[in-house]
């Protein structure tokens, strides 16, 4: 059987990617807390037919302190939830350090986000989206304007894995967002592996 995420995907109108090495990336939103690290990212795909899964604890709403001072004069991003075809690419994020930037997965065009510009520190989601979201990037770290923020042993690992997949399925990486009133009670962020099974869907993989 696939992973459970990705049935979620599937039941969810979303594409799940089949075939060797061919990449799903899930952002599993279980919260619209700020400042903890407690939603999920997801990264699943075949080898041989059989599902290998990896999942890291992961935040993907902003810092309390960008919520608050944002600095778009719309209101700070979130990455809106659904399905962002071809939205992303391996790179480098900037970073206040003597290199000036680190490895990640950045954004390769604009992306629906929410904007929150009422300067609290309550995440308003349920509003309607704008098309303008630039530069949310999946990186190390906790403080974030709307990126998605993992570990710094998680984005080493997850860059050098997407590194396997784009050299067979090329540079452009699809993210999927599952916000928490799609995806039900939250489960454990712990533990990877494969999980043999028929793949979700038959038919020629894509990467949209």
């Amino acid at each position: 059987m696939p992973p459970l995420i990705l049935s979620q995907r599937e039941a969810l109108g979303h594409p799940v990617f089949v075939g060797n090495l061919n990449p799903n990336l899930t952002v599993e939103r279980l919260s619209w807390q700020p400042d903890v690290r407690d939603d999920v990212l997801h990264l699943d795909y075949q080898i041989e037919g059989q599902w290998v899964s990896h999942r890291w604890p992961c935040s993907s709403v902003p810092s309390s302190s960008r919520l608050r001072h944002p600095a778009h004069p719309g209101g700070t991003a979130i990455l809106s939830g659904g399905h962002h075809a071809r939205s992303h690419m391996l790179g480098w994020h900037p970073h206040a350090s003597a290199s000036g930037r680190r490895r990640a997965v950045v954004a390769a065009r604009a992306l629906p986000v929410y904007r929150d510009n009422n300067r609290d520190a309550v995440v308003d989601w349920d509003v309607p989206t704008s098309a303008d979201g630039t530069g949310i990037n999946i990186h190390d770290g906790r403080d974030s304007l709307g990126c998605i923020t993992v570990g710094k042993a998680t984005i080493a690992e997850l860059v050098y894995l997407l590194g396997q997949t784009t050299h067979r399925w090329g540079q452009l990486l699809s993210v999927t967002v599952l916000n928490p009133e799609t995806t039900g009670p939250p489960r454990s962020t712990s533990g990877q592996g494969g999980e043999g099974g028929p793949p979700p869907r038959r038919g020629p993989p894509t990467r949209d």
